[in-house]
């Protein structure tokens, strides 16, 4: 076979069987190189992002993160329950470069042997956060949360704001751990996670991040950026969007952000210049600063962003760092860039473009139970096929301007041929 034909998978939507028909080999062989090309793109990610810590690339980055789901798929018949994983991702609003994506699992541990160091401590002396193996879920943990009610966890959730809330998992007698390796607590890989972009966007000047509103978000960004929010080198901002509107009331939407946009600025949004764009939206937020207001379960404040895009329509957001002692030209200029676009573009692209990672179709079977006809059996294997998947899409997939995400940050010159990393030497 040809030695990178596995890196096309991000371009074909079919299923592991189809794809090692089409090629005649057998299911090992697929696997046997699925791991190499991790392996290579593993090495060529390495190699490029540590530039990154090495020199000062931009004056200021626009960051947002968001969260998605994935489901493997129940093996045996009589366990009809699904091991549900949480990826968590940060992209650059401005280049499009994707940061990470991370899981809540760890492939490389012994369960079974984590258990055993557990269980040597008594739990009503040891707080949970003191004992071995804090960070893991384990099954007497697991199995305590499963006696709670689905209403317990939902007024549970009620505490968004509350920082000693960080759970970010529901979990319930549909899903299980993972019969290898180990299920990570969620917010401890968001803390490993903030830490990771925070170190990448050491040589900064100015970051600006928009989060997704999710239990423990907010903590783990006030954990990796202390200091920078301290100096003010750092901003955080909750974004919420509508959802569940259909295409023809987002079109209705856009469109009144259009009029809206002609009125301020005596001209159309398209025969406007990026200057009069900018300037006549930073008019619009200053109008609408003093109209923010309190939302059900929260302690922020929430301003109406007035620039409805298709992808986000009814766009609210929220400051989570100081921004009130500021003016309300500079709040306006720091409210502005609030969008999490960029993370959602990857997500809605490895959800359409690659088998593995699509919201397939489901067979249901009871409750949530589900059999998911394209997911892993193995949760390792969103990890492997997630990291390659990045990597393509920073460094070899084009804009219609022919440039990648990398050129656009400044880590490549061109983009990237896929022989390139297949045959990347360590």
């Amino acid at each position: 076979m040809n030695p990178y034909t596995l890196a096309q998978i991000p371009n074909v939507i079919i299923t592991l069987c189809q794809f090692c028909e089409i090629l005649d080999i057998s299911s090992k062989t697929y696997f046997d190189k699925l791991n190499w090309l991790y392996e290579q793109s593993l090495a060529f990610a390495r190699e490029r992002e540590i530039r990154l810590l090495k020199t000062s690339y931009a004056q200021k980055v626009d960051i947002c993160t968001d969260r998605q789901v994935h489901i493997s798929s129940w093996s045996v018949r009589k366990d009809k329950r699904n091991i549900e994983l949480w990826a968590i991702g940060s992209a650059d609003n401005i280049s499009g470069y994707v940061f990470g994506v991370h899981f809540n699992y760890d492939p490389l541990i012994d369960r079974t042997a984590a258990e055993i160091d557990a269980s040597a401590v008594n739990p009503k002396i040891t707080p949970p956060h003191l004992q071995p193996h804090a960070r893991l879920w384990l099954q007497r943990y697991h199995n305590e949360e499963l006696s709670m009610s689905t209403h317990e966890h939902i007024k549970g959730l009620s505490k968004l704001e509350n920082s000693s809330f960080e759970q970010a998992e529901i979990l319930d007698g549909t899903t299980k751990l993972p019969d290898k390796g180990a299920l990570v607590h969620s917010e401890y890989t968001m803390y490993a996670h903030f830490l990771l972009v925070a170190r990448l966007l050491g040589n900064v000047k100015q970051v600006h991040y928009s989060l997704d509103r999710e239990a423990g978000i907010r903590n783990a960004f006030m954990l990796a950026n202390k200091e920078r929010v301290s100096n003010g080198s750092a901003h955080a901002f909750y974004v919420k969007n509508r959802t569940g509107l259909t295409v023809d009331e987002k079109k209705e939407i856009v469109k009144d952000f259009y009029k809206a946009f002609r009125v301020i600025a005596g001209k159309s949004f398209r025969s406007a210049t990026g200057t009069e764009r900018y300037n006549t939206i930073i008019s619009m937020l200053r109008q609408n600063i003093p109209q923010a207001k309190l939302i059900p379960f929260s302690k922020q404040m929430w301003l109406r962003h007035p620039h409805f895009t298709m992808p986000e329509p009814e766009k609210l957001v929220a400051a989570l760092t100081p921004i009130t002692h500021l003016s309300i030209q500079e709040q306006s200029e720091l409210y502005k860039p609030s969008s999490l676009a960029a993370i959602d573009r990857f997500f809605m692209f490895v959800r359409r473009r690659v088998s593995l990672l699509e919201r397939s179709k489901s067979v249901a079977s009871s409750e949530r139970r589900k059999w998911h006809g394209y997911s892993a059996y193995d949760p390792y294997s969103y990890l492997k096929v997630m990291e390659i998947v990045r990597l393509f899409y920073n460094y070899c997939l084009k804009a219609k301007d022919g440039t990648t995400a990398a050129m656009r940050l400044g880590l490549a010159k061109r983009p990237i041929r896929l022989e390139s990393i297949v045959y990347f030497e360590k």
